[in-house]
């Protein structure tokens, strides 16, 4: 049997080039979220859930890493469905990394 080689250049199901990773896919989890909070949002990790974040705290840990933005946080009680109250963590954009997170998603950096 020969196997067959695709050329290195080549994009396909198994080799995708970057342009195409670029301009053909949804953007990933991290984007996605660090779009939210350029646009202001202040999300604990129940809002999250809802936006398809299951593990904020790694996002915005994440976020930290690969941008070099900062976050406020806030320890928030909110009602749970046992009819009493969890502590979770809000975070938001601190205000000199909102101007740099608009910046990075495009949407300049004025509010």
């Amino acid at each position: 049997m020969e196997a067959k080689e695709k050329a290195a250049g080549e994009s396909g199901p198994d080799n995708k080039s970057d342009s195409a990773n670029n301009t053909m896919e949804k953007p990933g989890k991290l984007n996605r979220m660090l779009r939210e909070f350029a646009n202001g949002a202040q999300l604990h990790r129940f809002e999250a859930e809802r936006l398809g974040d299951h593990c904020l705290h790694s996002t915005v840990s994440g976020l930290q890493a690969r941008y070099g933005i900062s976050f406020q946080r806030e320890r928030v009680k909110v009602p749970n469905r046992f009819g009493s109250e969890t502590s979770v963590c809000r975070y938001w954009l601190s205000d000199d990394s909102l101007a740099r997170a608009r910046e990075i998603v495009d949407l300049g950096g004025a509010a």
